[in-house]
């Protein structure tokens, strides 16, 4: 029975210094840091991303392509390995010219 009290008791010391307060404010502290961390580096990388607007949408395009072409025609250096991911965003939009060319045919 000795070893058995022993055991529940060395049980209720090791339960109490896990529930302890100051032990609970450790472990929210850690976890209020991680949070902090992890929305730096979410900041960092968002810092990275690059808008490009007032190309007009074509077919089958390679976006890849039209990105590396457009940072080499405004002078960067640029390589393809650079580049982690290239997307358009939003509803594709007709070109210009072709909604004039559209209207013209609505008034003949």
């Amino acid at each position: 029975m000795s070893e058995i009290e022993t055991r529940t008791s060395a049980l209720k010391n090791k339960s109490s210094q896990i529930a302890s307060p100051s032990n609970t404010s450790a472990l929210e502290d850690t976890i209020t840091e991680l949070k902090v961390q992890l929305n730096n580096r979410d900041q960092e990388l968002l810092s990275n991303d690059v808008e490009i607007s007032g190309i007009t949408e074509l077919g089958g395009e390679n976006l890849m392509s039209t990105v590396t072409v457009l940072s080499t025609k405004l002078g960067i250096t640029l390589d393809k390995r650079d580049i982690v991911n290239v997307e358009r965003v939003g509803l594709a939009r007709r070109n210009r010219v072709e909604e004039s060319t559209c209207d013209d045919d609505l008034s003949s």
